[in-house]
């Protein structure tokens, strides 16, 4: 038995053969492993790396390929597997009567002749062996290691009865609700993008994380290149499908997956948050799995990654080992104590979910400013966090609300000279975009807009807002009105041409309104909100015929 390194591409073209026989044999469904996503990987995003497969030869046969690479340092040489940061999984392309044997015959001789050498291997599945076979063989020669892992949740399709899992699914985040209510405002469909549609999926993806902290860099540079040239491949053991939700023609939520025999790697996905309120994310999720049991994909796996809405839709759970070592050198084993340390620092951390959101949220939002050097808006974003830091350790104000009691025959003695706002005027109205996420989430929520002009209104049917997070439920038959810069009559006009069961219509304002007065409103009732270090505390005054009772 012995090795063979190799340096380059155009050394390694000679042996795919071998490599990809291999994976046949062991019916690989680990696309980060296979032949073209390894040569594709390396054209793009190899950087400063070195090329070190280590090819395995017993008997003139080729009977397995390390995928390393590895960085030289003025001290020290690192071993990565290829892929790393782009790749969730690896491995060694071997069989499995050979992984043992091979493991321990090339690790010996690395560390034999490489005291300087640290080790860093990571997306090793706990379900494919590999790692046990590691840790025996460092155990066994007595080389400290450190291990860190990353769940990998998946659902096995061949265990899942479709309407019985889709049903239990659905009824919990209220999918079902959700997409019928994105139905109801537009067209909605559901189809694969080809390689040149990718365009619109960079462009969602950019606009989804430009506020964020973005380690992925999916949408740039060598990277989005990258990823555009795996949807390209063909005749490949594994293949990119980017599903994609729709609505009216606008690209809201896509999966970039990618599917190699069995399985069906949810790797890349991102949704509009303008519609956001509708969870297209999981939308899309709920017709990926569909497609795969269709489609007799065994395994749909949701990535690495502790995100919550994973555990809503698993069967299972794999674990995705990271494993550290290094050789005798001095050097090497200092190397080796800072790694293990920081991993332990990193798996802490990831622990806590409000820590990885600050840090992917609010730390990549300030620091996208920063990046752009938009000042103003730095400036702007700071007075607005110090304004909220003051408004939660103390707040007082003042909500009064008032009631206006209407009648059938306004509607028949007014013209409504006002229209219907629907989804796609929003999408295409200049000043609404920049505040989309938040309108769409009205209609969402079944409210209605009207306009007229340069005027508009919006009306809840259900519930009165007094301060952000406090509302008060609406009586039966009637209609709050927000975001309304001048009641008028004409108004009550287009809320019972929508709904002719209105009887009352309640209006809020922060001060007292002799206007409304003039217009037939009466003082209902006035809500003091006091908020003290987070807490909220509510003083309510009811008004009776013109005088203050207090409840």
């Amino acid at each position: 038995m012995k090795t063979i390194i190799i340096t380059s591409l155009q050394q390694l073209e000679s042996y795919r053969s071998n490599w990809t026989e291999i994976l046949e044999e062991n019916e690989n469904d680990n696309p980060f492993i296979e032949y073209g996503w390894i040569t594709t990987w390396w054209r793009y995003l190899s950087g400063d790396n070195q090329l070190f497969i280590i090819g395995v030869q017993h008997e003139n046969e080729m009977i397995a390929f390390v995928p390393f690479m590895k960085k030289k340092g003025l001290l020290l040489e690192r071993i990565y597997f290829i892929g790393y940061g782009q790749a969730n999984y690896m491995d060694m392309i071997v069989s499995d009567k050979w992984k043992e044997t091979v493991i321990r015959f090339v690790l010996e001789e690395l560390l034999e002749e490489r005291g300087n050498i640290i080790f860093h291997l990571h997306g090793l599945l706990t379900s494919k062996g590999t790692d046990n076979l590691l840790i025996q063989f460092l155990s066994e020669k007595g080389v400290p290691f450190h291990l860190s892992k990353v769940v990998s949740p998946f659902a096995n399709t061949n265990e899942i009865e479709m309407e019985k899992y889709l049903k239990k699914r659905l009824k919990k985040d209220s999918l079902a609700r959700k997409e019928k209510r994105l139905k109801k405002l537009g067209k909605v469909t559901f189809s694969t993008l080809t390689a040149d549609q990718c365009d619109a999926m960079f462009k969602l993806h950019q606009k989804r994380w430009k506020n964020k902290m973005d380690t992925s860099g999916f949408s740039k540079g060598p990277t989005k290149e990258f990823f555009e040239e795996l949807v390209s491949l063909k005749h490949e053991a594994f293949q990119t499908h980017i599903h994609a939700l729709f609505f009216e023609g606008r690209l809201i939520a896509f999966d970039y997956g990618l599917q190699c025999r069995g399985r069906h790697v949810f790797y890349m996905p991102a949704h509009d948050d303008d519609f956001g309120a509708f969870s297209p994310g999981k939308i899309i999720l709920k017709e990926l799995i569909r497609s795969c049991v269709e489609n007799n994909i065994s395994i749909v796996d949701l990535s690495i990654g502790f995100e919550p809405y994973k555990y809503d839709w698993n069967t299972h759970i794999d674990y995705a080992y990271r494993i550290t070592f290094s050789g005798s050198n001095y050097y090497a084993k200092a190397a080796y104590e800072f790694l293990k340390l920081k991993e332990i620092f990193v798996s802490y951390l990831k622990k806590y979910r409000s820590i990885v959101l600050f840090k992917r949220n609010t730390l990549g939002r300030w620091l996208n400013y920063f990046r752009k050097q938009d000042k103003k808006k730095a400036w702007s974003v700071f007075h607005k966090n110090v304004a909220n830091i003051r408004k939660f350790l103390f707040e007082r104000t003042t909500c009064y609300v008032y009631k206006q009691s209407i009648h059938q025959k306004q509607q028949e003695s007014n013209v409504n000279p006002y229209k219907l706002i629907s989804a796609i005027d929003l999408m295409n109205d200049d000043d609404s975009r920049k505040d989309l996420e938040k309108l769409i989430r009205r209609l969402y929520l079944q409210n209605d807009g009207f306009c007229q002009e340069r005027k508009s209104f919006w009306v809840d049917y259900k519930v009165i807002r007094l301060h952000a997070g406090i509302e008060e439920q609406l009586p039966k038959n009637s209609a709050y009105v927000y975001d309304c810069d001048l009641y008028e009559s004409t108004m009550a006009g287009a809320v019972l041409a929508r709904n002719h069961q209105i009887e009352h219509i309640y209006i809020t304002d922060f001060n007292k309104n002799k206007t409304l007065l003039q217009k037939g409103f009466k003082l209902k009732k006035a809500f003091v909100i006091t908020t003290i270090a987070g807490r909220k505390f509510i003083k309510e005054t009811r008004y009776e015929k013109g005088k203050e009772q207090k409840g």
